[in-house]
């Protein structure tokens, strides 16, 4: 912890371009590193389940590579989908929804 306080980060032991606000704050790399390796970081609990829900459900089908058609949890929409973009409601206002957690755990 004491690393962490002088400036460094606790992974890698780079020093910090500014102090940690956050006792366990990690470098700009080791961040990036986190979210690449392991995407479903970005999401929320609530958001995973959902997207495990539609994954075991058959709701998503794969149309081209990268690119996935995924249902609504009422089965009413069909939603173009993909691990970045969404055409649902919340990914039209560029936020995150279930439905690209559920395509980047189907690729």
């Amino acid at each position: 912890m004491e690393i962490a306080m002088r400036g460094y980060c606790p992974r890698c032991v780079r020093p910090l371009r500014a102090r940690p606000r956050h006792r366990h704050r990690s470098c700009v790399l080791c961040t990036m590193k986190t979210l690449v390796f392991n995407p479903r970081l970005r999401f929320s609990a609530q958001q995973l389940d959902d997207a495990d829900e539609l994954i075991s459900d058959g709701g998503i089908i794969q149309v081209a590579p990268g690119e996935y058609r995924t249902v609504s949890k009422d089965g009413a929409y069909i939603y173009a989908t993909t691990a970045t973009s969404c055409t649902c409601k919340a990914g039209r206002y560029g936020r995150r929804c279930y439905h690209m957690a559920a395509a980047r755990s189907v690729a």
